[in-house]
């Protein structure tokens, strides 16, 4: 595991507890986009990558999903344990399925803990799972700037944080996926891209 996800490990495993209401709170500005992916599908397996405490995953699962909760984070996956969910522990970036067994990826927030350089490869790595016409949904940050910020929950603990422009989106996903969704939203001070994209 590179260095710079070790800390991010460590922030999530000592928040858990602290960012689960946040999570909770913020699902209502999701739900719709959830809902788009759920109606986009053509299957029911699902990797929830960069899960977080599962409740996007709770959301699918009770839509009748078979949905695997995917973190770095054993706290985390805890909470999905709790909502009955499936686990993995594993870096999104050393993820492994069989190659076109999965019908769909839900990314919400996930790749912007991923340095810029690693993503064409997490990309290709999705596609790969895919079934043909499987269903990617992806939301990440707006903006220009990569690095590491401070997080107040833990004084001294830093995230490394990636900002994506869409046309930076589009050529990363174009080889593989088309674009069936796009929308661009601000919700409290953070501007949203959010996809639902379709593997070729």
């Amino acid at each position: 595991m590179q260095p710079y996800k070790e800390d991010l490990k460590q922030v999530y495993n000592r928040s858990a507890d602290a960012l689960e209401s946040k999570f909770d709170d913020n699902f209502s500005l999701v739900r719709d986009h959830a809902e788009r992916f759920r109606d986009a599908l053509h299957g029911k397996t699902v990797l929830d990558v960069g899960s977080g405490n599962g409740t996007h995953a709770a959301f699918f699962n009770q839509l009748g999903l078979d949905v695997t909760c995917v973190d770095i984070s054993e706290e985390m996956l805890k909470k999905c344990e709790s909502k009955g969910l499936k686990t993995l522990l594993v870096d999104l970036e050393e993820l492994h399925f069989p190659d076109k067994t999965i019908d769909g990826i839900w990314s919400y927030a996930a790749l912007i803990h991923i340095r810029k350089e690693n993503i064409p490869r997490v990309v290709k790595n999705f596609a790969r799972m895919l079934k043909p016409k499987g269903i990617l949904g992806l939301a990440v940050k707006e903006g220009a700037k990569d690095g590491f910020e401070s997080i107040e929950l833990i004084p001294g603990v830093r995230r490394w944080f990636t900002f994506f422009v869409d046309y930076e989106v589009r050529n990363f996903f174009s080889p593989y996926f088309d674009i069936i969704y796009f929308q661009r939203e601000t919700a409290k001070g953070s501007t949203y891209l959010r996809y639902i994209l379709r593997k070729r």
